[in-house]
């Protein structure tokens, strides 16, 4: 288990007052509460450690992730021949984890991995913030403008 103590929904809010920057409380959500967590080629098998890592960070049973299905993403993937196409790959193996393990998550505790438009500064504009939140928080954040929609809300669809 790992030893990151992580703060939680409640924990980041309540440190955020009315007028300071959102950007400082986007960057504590991401750090908190967000999705993988790490880097990894989308061909090689080490994405089952990253996550597994970052379930443990959350709090979350590791062992949802199981090495068969990270394989299963390998085999899923196209020829890769660019850094935009490795990109691209790992963004799908990354919502095609969540999208097995999202209904466990969501059945034990009511929360769900959330995708999010990324406006944070050095972080690629075009890969989505994934953040476990509930339905409520995650409708609160957008009316704040705290974090952006996404297209792909949610990996189930």
């Amino acid at each position: 288990m790992s030893k990151l103590k992580l703060k939680t929904y409640e924990e980041l809010l309540s440190a955020h007052a009315p007028g300071d920057d959102p950007a400082e409380l986007r960057a504590a959500l991401q750090i908190n509460l967000g999705f993988p967590g790490g880097f990894w080629h989308p061909e090689e098998p080490a994405a089952l450690d990253v996550m597994r890592g970052c379930l443990e960070d959350l709090a979350l049973n590791a062992e949802l992730i199981s090495l068969p299905m990270v394989l299963e993403t390998i085999e899923a993937l196209p020829d890769i021949r660019s850094d935009e196409e490795e990109d691209a790959a790992r963004r799908d193996q990354i919502a095609a984890i969540l999208r097995q393990i999202t209904p466990a998550i969501a059945e034990a505790d009511g929360r769900c991995f959330c995708a999010f438009g990324n406006t944070e500064p050095g972080w690629e504009s075009d890969e989505p913030v994934w953040l476990l939140l509930t339905d409520a928080q995650r409708q609160a954040l957008l009316e704040a403008t705290i974090v952006s929609a996404l297209d792909e809300a949610s990996p189930d669809q």
